[in-house]
């Protein structure tokens, strides 16, 4: 979390109406660090720390909000970035394997180097300053590729392999 407050400090600079809302229980007691990261940065006005929403208020912040950002460096799957996709944000993720799994960098997403910060600073502004039309197209792409991971997606694959096998079965290929 640490990264993405350094990282977002580059885009506070040049945008000053910038706004990244963390998001979540304080399950690993960083919340301290982090408000001394934005304090030191004077970023009061652009990150807040909006701590564990029920899910009517997590809709609402989606709703209001363009981008899913995660500096993660672990996640079992991603499914909060998963999620963030169906919704139509896009995702600018860091470059772990879990992320990598469904996030083509410039396709439905964006894959970022968290650990320089000014890099991860620099391409933010760039994919925050995308024309209308292509952010739209990506946000497509987006929520068309979290389609894959909904249990309708996951129902769908066991029917196909269902239907596979009972044409094997038919045709005597097992």
């Amino acid at each position: 979390m640490e990264e993405l407050v350094n990282a977002f400090s580059i885009v506070a600079q040049k945008k000053k109406n910038a706004k990244l809302f963390i998001v979540g229980k304080d399950f690993d007691g960083t919340e301290e660090k982090l408000k001394g990261l934005i304090n030191g940065f004077v970023l009061q006005e652009n990150v807040l720390l909006v701590g564990e929403k029920s899910e009517e208020e997590l809709s609402s912040l989606l709703a209001e909000t363009e981008f899913f950002v995660s500096a993660s460096k672990y996640e079992s799957f991603g499914i909060s970035a998963v999620e963030a996709m169906a919704a139509g944000l896009i995702p600018i993720l860091s470059g772990i394997k879990q992320f990598r799994k469904f996030v083509e960098d410039g396709k439905n997403g964006f894959i970022v180097d968290f650990s320089d910060k000014e890099n991860a600073g620099r391409k933010i502004l760039e994919i925050s300053a995308l024309d209308d039309n292509k952010r739209k197209e990506i946000s497509l792409k987006a929520r068309e590729s979290a389609k894959r991971h909904s249990w309708g997606g996951k129902a769908m694959e066991v029917v196909r392999l269902y239907q596979g096998l009972t044409q094997e079965s038919a045709s005597g290929k097992t």
